[in-house]
């Protein structure tokens, strides 16, 4: 059973980095069931097998019982190769469950061709495709430069390790600097946001919160570590509660109703908006969209964009909101007002951050 054992880590290990807690949950589907210690001395045995030979058990990434293994050629890691490497992780995480679902995971799929598929032929394969057959606008989608990207291999650094950094950001007209535990990265509408608590050194208590990463002007790495084991259903719970992700003054849940006609109301209806939605038509041949969550600027901001082809049944204090702001943008525009700043918002909307 031992070396059955180490034949399957092995093999895993060849495929792609992995932690303990993943090499133990894929030991278990292969009926394989071991402590953690057994699988840290077996890794312990596979670095030993492999110090004489042109491959390698290496750490590349994380801390104490975080840290990941991978075995491969002792060049296989340079700096090249790992950052190909942890471009196509963003890549899968990053795309649409859509597009997961029909793809899977993209990088056990490239390991899987380069096993199956004789060398030099990948290469051939690939320009089998022809050109522009998938072809995306990129509106809105958020583009990564070399300080984003340090920024997104920091925060999933600190998220893995469980370390606490120091942010400054720029927020509602001003420029903070906080002590944040980050929980997850968050990608939506086409930009990445990290979901986090803020520390507030006053009181001790902590926010949580979710920010754009491309507002951060500054990520310091700190020595503190944190625990979420506790906070975790609290931090998932905090996030379906929204309308997309941004934050609300109003914490309250409402029962929303819209009403809308049939094209409207095909398209919503095939999309994903919120984890609470249902679609139906009424006996009288209306069409309707039902939803529990809060009202916030991204709610409103959805709903103008749909115009005159979606009326609001209920709640009345969302029927307000739109009221309001409809006569803010009036306004804006007969007295030819300027534009203002979302932090100068809250006070004469009241519906959120």
């Amino acid at each position: 059973m031992k070396i059955k054992r180490i034949l399957i880590l092995e093999q895993l290990l060849k495929q792609g980095p992995e932690s303990i807690e993943s090499l133990s949950e894929k030991l278990k589907g292969r009926g394989i069931k071991c402590s953690n210690r057994t699988i840290y001395r077996d890794l312990i045995i596979l670095e030993e097998c492999y110090e004489d030979i042109r491959m390698e058990l290496k750490v590349i990434d994380g801390e104490f019982n975080r840290k990941k293994w991978i075995i491969c050629d002792k060049k296989a890691i340079a700096s090249e190769d790992s950052e190909i490497y942890f471009k196509t992780f963003l890549q899968d995480q990053f795309k649409p469950n859509w597009l997961k679902s029909i793809t899977g995971n993209s990088i056990d799929t490239l390991v899987k061709l380069n096993y199956t598929i004789p060398n030099g032929e990948y290469k051939t394969l690939i320009t089998h495709i022809p050109d522009e057959s998938i072809i995306c606008t990129d509106w809105n989608e958020f583009t990564i430069n070399a300080h984003s990207l340090k920024h997104i291999k920091d925060v999933l650094w600190a998220i893995t390790n469980r370390k606490q950094i120091l942010i400054e950001y720029y927020y509602q007209g001003k420029r903070i600097k906080s002590k944040c535990n980050p929980f997850r990265l968050v990608y939506h509408r086409g930009t990445i946001h990290i979901a986090c608590w803020i520390l507030d050194d006053n009181t001790g208590k902590s926010e949580f919160c979710v920010r754009e990463l491309d507002t951060l002007e500054k990520i310091s790495m700190s020595n503190n570590r944190y625990n979420i084991k506790d906070k975790k259903k609290t931090a998932n719970k905090e996030l379906t509660s929204r309308f997309g992700i941004h934050d609300s003054d109003d914490k309250k849940i409402y029962s929303i109703k819209l009403e809308m006609g049939e094209g409207p109301y095909i398209f919503l209806s095939r999309r994903f908006w919120h984890t609470s939605q249902k679609f139906h038509r009424s006996a009288e041949g209306k069409y309707f969209m039902e939803l529990k969550c809060r009202i916030n600027i991204e709610l409103i901001g959805w709903l103008f964009s749909w115009v005159e082809h979606i009326k609001i049944h209920s709640p009345d204090i969302l029927k307000n909101n739109m009221r309001q702001r409809a006569e803010f943008i009036a306004l804006l525009y007969t007295k030819n007002n300027g534009p203002i700043n979302p932090s100068n918002s809250n006070n004469a909307m009241v519906i959120g951050k």
